[in-house]
């Protein structure tokens, strides 16, 4: 979803896939809000519902999607709206790259805004569940994002110390988890960045030399 927004939606039926679809969708619903807000307005509850509505049925139509695959994007989208409720959810900024200079690494951050009131980090989920792995690329976008701040190469009003993770599967079970203990996940993450780099020269300065045709 870095660089081909909308491109799932040129696929048809089961070839796309509904977790980049959903993702897509709260992206563009997001910038939506942004525009809203640019008037001084907001998308109440309701409105949003309605919005995700129109979007989904025009899709079912001009794709001829099936019955089975829409009932699971209706899902997903019902836990992110009972999450945005829920969370009283102002969006800042959505679908953007954070790079670390330091780390040498860079990521598209889902989302950016404030919970009830605080400045959050927030990485968009559809999976079976929240894997500790999770933890380890929304803690690296928040540093790297945080660098960013540092260096005045990203405007915002003050460093994200929360990052959260929002889980919506395709049953429309929403979880979600508050990350802890960022520094230990961060290390985690830069050693395993390390050791993929190093295994990778490694196996560049040992691969053997095909063999000359005689």
């Amino acid at each position: 979803i870095k660089d081909c927004k909308g491109a799932p939606w040129r696929k048809s039926g089961e070839a796309m896939d509904i977790g980049t679809i959903v993702h897509d969708t709260i992206s563009e619903f997001h910038g939506e809000e942004i525009k809203f807000r640019e008037n001084d307005d907001e998308f109440s509850s309701k409105e949003a519902r309605i919005w995700f509505e129109k979007i989904i049925k025009k899709e079912k139509k001009d794709r001829k999607l099936k019955a089975e695959f829409v009932k699971k994007m209706q899902n997903c989208i019902s836990a992110f709206l009972e999450w945005r409720e829920e969370a009283e959810f102002v969006i800042v900024a959505s679908e953007f790259t954070v790079y670390s200079d330091t780390n040498k690494y860079a990521g598209t951050v889902d989302a950016l805004g404030y919970i009830k009131g605080k400045l959050s980090l927030i990485d968009y989920k559809t999976s079976s569940s929240i894997w500790p792995e999770h933890d380890l690329q929304a803690v690296s976008y928040q540093d790297a994002l945080n660098e960013m701040y540092q260096r005045k190469q990203i405007e915002i009003d003050e460093a994200v110390n929360d990052i959260y993770i929002i889980n919506f599967n395709k049953e429309g079970a929403l979880d979600k988890k508050k990350v802890e203990n960022h520094r230990e996940a961060l290390a985690v993450f830069l050693g395993l960045k390390s050791a993929f780099v190093a295994n990778q020269i490694w196996e560049s300065a040992t691969k053997l030399p095909k063999a000359q045709n005689n």
